[in-house]
């Protein structure tokens, strides 16, 4: 399973990487996906002991308003 988890945010990563690079979006994109980009990488190589079920619930809620900031950032002002 950790293997098609990797595939699908490399292909992730790698798609928005490509829409910036060509101009079909802004930057601002990459921002709102990067914590959650982050999160994933950072739970497939260094898996929690113990769940805190409310630590999970706090950063999910910080993670939602932040994607809707950026990308409301990013269709707000879009790329050149």
């Amino acid at each position: 399973m950790r293997r098609w988890v990797i595939a699908y945010h490399a292909a992730l990563l790698l798609s928005l990487v490509c829409l910036v690079t060509w101009g079909v979006s802004s930057p601002l994109l990459l921002c709102a996906f990067a914590p959650i980009l982050w999160r994933s990488a950072w739970a497939l190589f260094r898996r929690p002991v113990r769940l805190d079920l409310r630590r999970i619930g706090i950063l999910e809620i910080v993670y939602s308003l932040t994607f809707l900031v950026f990308t409301a950032l990013a269709f707000r002002f879009p790329a050149p």
